[in-house]
């Protein structure tokens, strides 16, 4: 596989790839994950693809998420060492196209009955967004492009009547506005702009950022994205730091989509959120400040320590995300089972509520979103310009 001409800053990132690869926690990270995945790793990779199993659904294919951020990892460990890991993140992908949801969305099968109707949920195209992103930069006729660009379109089928900007994440969340939803489908939909240069994709990011802006909720001392509300602005579920975190590590990349003005105020919205998410995390989850129950495992909230990862050297952020990968390292040197284990991973009559393949994965997809933050960002060209992600070398 080569990079192609449609890309023109793809050996960049190769080079970039390369450069991380000898600071001992990438290179260990990733060849963690690689190994972990070839151990799920059903068939060889041949021309009509291969797929992951994920032992806490009993044998069944990994979502259609989780083994794209796989192929993310299988992507950057083939980049890096020159070995197979493009061939099989093609092979992985070949499935994953194969299973993709007619309309372009990726099903959830967590937390779901056995034999239950698909639930497409924006966040699984989502989540996967970044990985399929790094591996349509690998080759603009990757099957992933075309994953992507489906899911992107897939996202504008979400779109609510009640709100520009508003999404709704799934079919049975039409009542009310996910916030991390609408993080989500812009993400998907500006990394379908950077392959296309659709301004429709483009369009549809500024008017999230737009809606995201005017829900957010500031005081003094905090600011808070609630974890949803109803279309009248009335809180239904309260503040999360796990989905907040989700909101600023996610929206960061937006700034490279929008023109200066909103990109300042988007930026000042971030940082105001994710100096919450600090003084939080202090405290520890709580229903003050973790009203989702599902999510008061920080410890396995990676998206949290993506958001932190942009802190200052020796500051508070810094020693939380210090801390927590300190702590990765011991259990993966030790060999403890799985390090990304869950504490909540099964409801009765219904499929695992996740696993840790999962959070694996997971883990695998920030390091995919934290390779593409370490580029350099273009500037723009003129007001009306939109910021475009350029691969050069820091």
């Amino acid at each position: 596989m080569t990079f192609t001409n449609h890309h023109q800053h793809g050996d960049a990132l190769r080079d970039l790839i390369q450069s991380l690869w000898g600071t001992r926690r990438f290179s260990f990270y990733v060849s963690s994950l690689r190994t972990l995945a070839d151990e799920y790793l059903l068939d060889s990779p041949t021309a009509s693809g291969c797929q992951l199993v994920d032992p806490a659904l009993k044998g069944q294919a990994a979502s259609c998420c989780t083994q794209s951020q796989f192929a993310g990892i299988y992507a950057l460990h083939g980049l890096a060492t020159g070995g197979d890991g493009l061939e099989v993140a093609e092979a992985l992908m070949l499935n994953v196209a194969a299973r993709q949801h007619p309309g372009g969305g990726f099903a959830i099968p967590y937390n779901r009955p056995p034999k239950a109707e698909q639930l497409i949920d924006i966040a699984e195209i989502g989540a996967a967004s970044d990985s399929l992103y790094l591996l349509s930069l690998c080759d603009s006729k990757h099957p992933a492009a075309n994953v992507l660009i489906a899911g992107a379109d897939s996202v504008f089928s979400h779109a609510a009547a009640e709100a520009p900007g508003a999404f709704y994440k799934n079919h049975t969340a039409k009542h009310i506005d996910v916030f991390n939803g609408d993080v989500y489908a812009a993400l998907t939909l500006a990394r379908a702009y950077s392959l296309t240069r659709n301004d429709k994709y483009a369009d549809a990011v500024a008017a999230v950022v737009e809606r995201l802006l005017g829900t957010l909720q500031q005081s003094k001392n905090e600011a808070w994205w609630p974890y949803a509300e109803d279309w009248q602005g009335h809180v239904v579920l309260g503040n999360s730091v796990a989905y907040q975190a989700t909101i600023v590590c996610f929206g960061r990349q937006l700034l490279l989509y929008l023109d200066k003005e909103l990109a300042e105020r988007w930026g000042r919205a971030l940082d105001n959120a994710l100096t919450t998410v600090i003084k939080h995390m202090g405290y520890g989850p709580s229903e003050n400040n973790e009203a989702p129950v599902w999510s008061r495992d920080w410890e396995n909230v990676w998206e949290i320590y993506l958001a932190l990862s942009d802190a200052k050297p020796f500051s508070r952020a810094d020693r939380y995300l210090s801390n927590r990968l300190e702590r990765l390292d011991i259990a993966l040197t030790d060999g403890r089972g799985m390090a990304w284990t869950p504490t909540a991973t099964h409801v009765q009559d219904r499929n695992a509520l996740t696993s840790a393949f999962r959070k694996s994965a997971t883990f695998g997809g920030v390091l995919v979103s934290w390779v593409l933050t370490r580029a350099s960002i273009g500037e723009l060209k003129s007001d009306q310009s939109r910021r475009l992600d350029l691969f050069d070398l820091p």
